[in-house]
């Protein structure tokens, strides 16, 4: 991958008051599969659990990598996107 396509956003986005697929800070895990479906993979703790997708855009030649974290007390607090050319 190439380091100047592949960043992680989501400290900019956790700044920024906006939602990616239709998510909100906050949002459930319940919110979080509705909007981008059945992660790739996941994992839990006693303190949330993380999601992973890959969102491929053909016609853009691009594939998205996102990590969604949702705490158990505050709901979707962390979303990462890494872009990347196919």
């Amino acid at each position: 991958r190439d380091p100047e396509m592949s960043r992680g956003l989501g400290d900019v986005y956790k700044r920024q008051d906006m939602t990616i697929a239709g998510l909100t800070w906050g949002a459930s895990d319940e919110d979080v599969k509705t909007a981008l479906g059945e992660p790739e993979y996941f994992s839990s703790s006693p303190y949330g659990t993380s999601y992973d997708y890959t969102v491929k855009d053909a016609s853009a030649g691009m594939e998205y990598d996102i990590s969604v974290r949702v705490d158990k007390s505050e709901g979707l607090s962390e979303i990462d996107v890494r872009a990347t050319k196919d």
